[in-house]
């Protein structure tokens, strides 16, 4: 060990992964030790976080598909609109941003071409008491990236079609901030409503603020986590390292981000 540590290699020195945080909910489309088939569709995504908050979906019409080489090499979660494909995890505790409550809401997603409707929401609560999703909507330009907090909507990037890792930062229920790719866009610190809502709700996966053609998500989803608390610089880089190097993003990165040259 100490001819190990003179060459400064230490004992303890291992890849970081979300394992090493808490989180509330993970669900992880490379792991395919937590997918459940039907068939070629997913009837059940498990969740990594140890909470056992599994994304299922009984009716067959509305589950997604399972690609096994769908992005990178990496199996990803295949949405179909035109088909309402989503998922519905159990109640998670704490996952509104209602009454000044922080979140953290991290995905890893690549939209389609084409993908449509007023709200195309790849996550989000609205549905059943919560009180946001994130959302791809068509105007004022096509594949504008947002987040939705009360009545007030933000935006500030166009995703087109590549794959794009999304951070969203809710501080005290009233102030956000959103990373794309590890750098910030939108308004920094923007004021967002707070919602009076139910403070506990489900979690769905491939819609959100309705459940049907106009606003459900086209495209795949690779990875997504949930925080119910505000995430800190350092930690928030770890995750976008994490994901990058995990999913092929790494020249996404900007080129001062710690993680560009080396896993966290």
């Amino acid at each position: 060990i100490n001819a190990e540590l003179g060459q400064g290699i230490g004992i303890n020195d291992q890849p970081w992964t979300p394992a090493n945080i808490s989180t509330a909910l993970w669900l992880d489309a490379a792991d395919s030790s937590t997918i459940t088939l039907n068939g070629s569709t997913v009837s059940q995504w498990n969740d990594k976080s140890g909470n056992g908050k599994n994304a299922v979906q009984a009716t067959t019409a509305n589950q997604p598909a399972y690609l096994t080489t769908g992005f990178n090499g990496k199996p990803v979660i295949s949405f179909t609109q035109a088909s309402v494909n989503y998922l519905i995890t159990p109640t998670i505790a704490n996952n509104s941003i209602a009454g000044g409550r922080s979140i953290t809401v991290i995905q890893v997603i690549k939209p389609r071409s084409g993908t449509g409707g007023q709200f195309s929401s790849p996550i989000g609560t609205r549905s059943d008491g919560g009180s946001w999703w994130s959302f791809i909507r068509t105007f004022p330009a096509a594949n504008e990236f947002g987040f939705h907090g009360s009545a007030q909507y933000w935006s500030g990037s166009f995703l087109g079609t590549e794959a794009s890792i999304l951070v969203d930062v809710v501080s005290g229920g009233s102030i956000l901030n959103a990373f794309r790719n590890g750098g910030q866009i939108g308004t920094p610190n923007r004021a967002i409503a707070s919602f009076s809502s139910a403070t506990s709700a489900v979690m769905y996966i491939g819609t959100g603020s309705q459940i049907n053609t106009s606003e459900a998500y086209e495209g795949d989803i690779m990875e997504i986590l949930f925080l119910p608390s505000e995430i800190s610089l350092a930690n928030r880089q770890k995750f976008e390292g994490y994901l990058a190097w995990k999913w092929g993003l790494t020249a996404n990165l900007p080129a001062d981000h710690p993680y560009k040259s080396v896993a966290p």
